[in-house]
């Protein structure tokens, strides 16, 4: 039962973590490209915070200094997803 848990919280962790690089990506965004390896990187400090700690850091937010840096990274990537640095459609 917690392994079919496990992987219901991986695939919806992974589906969410690419929301900055699909919003870039549908606003034509000039740097998509900047914004989905800034994703990857976030994921890539999260990977590695789960296998040093063995358990889901993902629910212990409070208190996980090693959490705060993909997060920051998540966050950064998603706020200069809704920036205006995007090519206008030519009608």
């Amino acid at each position: 039962m917690n392994t079919t848990i496990d992987v219901i919280i991986v695939i919806i962790f992974l589906s969410m973590s690419f929301v900055p690089y699909i919003v870039a990506n549908h606003r034509r965004h000039n740097n998509n490209i900047p914004i989905l390896c800034l994703n990857i990187i976030s994921l890539m400090i999260f990977a590695v915070n789960e296998l040093t700690t063995g358990s889901m850091v993902l629910w212990r937010l409070v208190g996980e200094n090693t959490f705060d840096l993909g997060l920051i990274c998540y966050i950064v990537a998603l706020v200069w997803s809704f920036t205006n640095d995007t090519d206008r459609l030519t009608n």
